[in-house]
């Protein structure tokens, strides 16, 4: 799992395709053709491998939020 906070820029391409940092595809284990989720989570988007199940998925973004100390809301 990533621990990292820090923020990457990307631009979404024609074909709604998104390039991905190699920094984060390491860490977060995506390799190429590996499927993902796809959640939105208020004005964000969480990507994650395809393994990672919803509910998981909420547990790390609650955590995420509270060690950013970011609330809902603010999302």
């Amino acid at each position: 799992m990533m621990e990292s906070a820090k923020s990457y820029r990307s631009q979404v391409r024609d074909r709604g395709q998104l390039t991905i940092p190699k920094e984060i595809r390491e860490k977060g284990a995506l390799y190429d053709g590996e499927a993902v989720t796809i959640i939105p989570v208020g004005d964000a988007i969480l990507v994650s491998p395809q393994k990672l199940g919803l509910e998981e998925a909420r547990r790390e973004i609650l955590k995420l939020m509270k060690r950013s100390g970011v609330t809902a809301e603010e999302l």
